[in-house]
This record gives C-alpha cells, sequence and structure tokens, in this order.
C-alpha cells in the first residue's frame, strides 16, 4: 500500500510508540513544533519515570531511509539544523528510522563520534544490529 508522507510519519511513530509501550516505558510524542525531536521516551521503574529520558527523531520510509546501504546498516543523512540540535541536546538523542513494509526499526545514538562529514553533508550509521526490539532495551537503558 501506499501512503501520504504525513500519513506515513504518523504510522512510524505509533509503531516506535507502541514498541516502547510493550517495554513500560513513557513515550511522550511532540507532534507540534518538533524541531527535530519527534519524541521523548523514559525506562520506567514501578511504573515511576527513571528520570533518564532519550530524546527520538523518528524517520519513515523505506524508500528514502534505506537507500543507501552500507556492509553493516544504512546511511542516515539529516540537516545540520538538527545536528547542531542533537549534538548539544541535554538528554541522548537517538535516530530511529522505520520500514513500514517490513515493520521493522532500527537506531543509532546520534554522538561525535558517529558522526561522518563529507564536503556537502554528514550521515550517521544506522546498524542492522540495532533493531529496536526488546533486545535493545538493556542498551537503550545504558
Amino acid at each position: 500500500m501506499t501512503y501520504t508522507r504525513s500519513a506515513l510519519e504518523r504510522i512510524g511513530v505509533a509503531s516506535v510508540e507502541k514498541e516502547f509501550s510493550r517495554w513500560n516505558w513513557m513515550f511522550r510524542d511532540q507532534p507540534i513544533l518538533d524541531f527535530g525531536i519527534d519524541a521523548h521516551v523514559e525506562p520506567a521503574i514501578d511504573e515511576m519515570p527513571s528520570g533518564h529520558p532519550i530524546a527520538l527523531q523518528i524517520k519513515s520510509g523505506r524508500a528514502k531511509y534505506f537507500r543507501e546501504p552500507t556492509t553493516a546498516g544504512w546511511k542516515y543523512r539529516g540537516e545540520e539544523k538538527h545536528l547542531s540540535i542533537w549534538l548539544t541536546h541535554v538528554f541522548p538523542v537517538l535516530v530511529v528510522i522505520y520500514d513500514e513494509i517490513d515493520d521493522q526499526m532500527y537506531w543509532q545514538h546520534v554522538t561525535t563520534d558517529k558522526v561522518q562529514y563529507s564536503d556537502k553533508s554528514w550521515y550517521v550509521e544506522i546498524p542492522r544490529s540495532n533493531a529496536l526490539t526488546r533486545d535493545s532495551m538493556n542498551a537503550l537503558r545504558r
């Protein structure tokens, strides 16, 4: 099925929210004026916030975000204005890419050592091994 851009974005956010909800983590959507952060997620301890939120940038669409494969995953290229926000953000920032065809999500923590620069742009590699599943819960808690 073909989705409009806005429908695909909402499906991606909803899919990420559903996965974190399965872990009993607190998901807070940022639907208005997100400036490069679409949501926050926070581990819960005994149904209480842990005090360690993570900021999420969620990008949806196989055709757009999975078109630059690497040996280990995919290149995510973003806007310079977002990168500067992410690298100085008070919370850790994850880029999550969503494949609507396979209903799979993959993530990468955006840090200065993971950003690769070229003459005209930048990218981070999002590894296939970073599937957003319950198996990644402990890595994300750290």
